[in-house]
């Protein structure tokens, strides 16, 4: 994955080994965290997260999803990948892994990072972020809708915006 193999070669080893879909690195990334990660084709990330939709979902040890990693085009997840630089990403993939795993959008990762601040940092096209940023403002006016009464702690205040740690 990491010179972005041919789809075909991907497909054989997965049909060889597809139990290797679930398995984690020592860092906690599953292969759709690497793939993402290391900008691979459109036709892989979509085979990896058809075949294993839950690793959509799933953080590695620095609390990132494979949405993240897909969205930081800075993202260095092996020694000797300090040269390696990979394009923004691509409106294709990033709408693939959020079909993927909807709930991940507004996530944040260790460093407070979520998907679209990554975007943005990485001169990701306007579609991406555009598409980031609906998907986000969607995740939080559903989770809105569904909070009741004084039970709304923590995001929103009592009249309904969004709160800061700390605000009253």
């Amino acid at each position: 994955m990491r010179k972005d193999a041919p789809i075909a070669t991907v497909e054989l080893l997965l049909s060889l080994l597809p139990e290797g879909l679930r398995k984690i690195d020592c860092s906690g990334r599953t292969p759709l965290h690497v793939a993402a990660g290391m900008g691979a084709s459109l036709p892989c990330i979509q085979l990896l997260s058809q075949m294993c939709p839950e690793a959509a979902s799933m953080k590695d040890m620095d609390g990132k999803t494979a949405l993240h990693l897909a969205c930081d085009n800075s993202c260095q997840l092996f020694e000797g990948d300090e040269g390696f630089t990979k394009p923004p990403p691509s409106y294709d993939v990033v709408h693939t892994l959020m079909k993927a795993s909807p709930s991940t959008v507004h996530l944040e990762d260790g460093d407070g990072m979520n998907a679209l601040e990554y975007a943005i940092i990485s001169n990701a096209p306007l579609q991406v972020v555009k598409i980031l940023q609906r998907s986000t403002r969607e995740y939080f006016e559903k989770r809105k809708l569904h909070v009741h009464g004084n039970e709304n702690e923590g995001m929103y205040g009592k009249n309904g915006t969004l709160q800061r740690d700390g605000d009253v």
